[in-house]
């Protein structure tokens, strides 16, 4: 069931946004004149101020509400809108990137692609361009440039968790918030909880165990490894291509000398 909200809502504006993309996408020839970057940024900031007008069309497949004339190019538009979004990648536009970045994702969530670059631009890349911007690792202060990819590593996180919360089964966003998160800040308590999260999962793959186990030797927690690799033993399939069983082994084994030794 489609829930509305109730505010009333911009259809020509969102009418408009997407026959922009629609004929930009269906007419190569043309591309730059009908759809210029400043433009089309201009119609992103907009319609991500009203996600829901927006979720309504990529959502109401059936409804015959606009999607008509979206039709099957709604994987074109979302490519069109990353690439576009890879421009200002290029050309370090902050704001750009990350307006049509949200978009394309908003109007395609499927792409793995998407979120995992998208998330690793905000978390590392534009912290470097804003310290450089800003004079260099040389002239801007140690504490600042910590605040900077502190502040990028939790806008990186809160990009991933939309994508969690679109497909909670996938343990792909937990897994990617705790790479970050692990090389942006070390907080490995933190990290060993976001990967939990994927451990958890019925998909979970095979390897997130040792590398949780790892994680929490790092934080100080080599017993909770423990458990989580002996529990490995008993869900994992020992025939799955990925499950190195002997790779658990070897894991545990290492783990048991340094909680004996404790």
């Amino acid at each position: 069931m489609l829930v509305r909200a109730e505010k009333p809502r911009d259809w020509t504006h969102a009418f408009r946004f997407v026959v922009v993309l629609f004929v930009a996408c269906t007419a190569s020839a043309t591309l730059q004149s009908l759809a210029p970057k400043g433009t089309l940024v201009s119609h992103a900031e907009t319609m991500l101020a009203q996600p829901a007008a927006v979720n309504d069309i990529v959502v109401d497949a059936g409804s015959g509400v606009i999607w008509g004339v979206l039709g099957g190019f709604r994987t074109i538009v979302a490519d069109f809108l990353f690439l576009r979004g890879y421009i200002a990648w290029e050309d370090r536009k902050l704001t750009e990137y990350e307006t049509l970045a949200e978009l394309a994702v908003l109007v395609d969530p499927r792409p793995e692609i998407f979120w995992k670059f998208a998330s690793t631009t905000i978390a590392f890349d534009m912290p470097v361009w804003r310290i450089e911007e800003g004079g260099g690792m040389e002239n801007v202060p140690l504490s600042v440039q910590r605040r900077i990819r502190l502040e990028h590593m939790e806008r990186a996180v809160a990009f991933l968790e939309k994508g969690a919360a679109r497909f909670p089964e996938n343990p792909m966003f937990p897994i990617e918030m705790g790479k970050i998160v692990l090389n942006a800040s070390e907080d490995f308590d933190r990290t060993a909880e976001l990967f939990l999260r994927a451990w958890r999962m019925d998909t979970a793959p095979p390897f997130i165990g040792r590398l949780i186990s790892r994680v929490l030797e790092s934080a100080g927690r080599p017993e909770e490894g423990l458990q989580i690799l002996r529990r490995d033993l008993e869900r994992i399939d020992p025939n799955h291509p990925e499950g190195f069983i002997p790779l658990i082994h070897q894991r545990i084994s290492e783990l048991e000398e340094i909680v004996g030794s404790d």
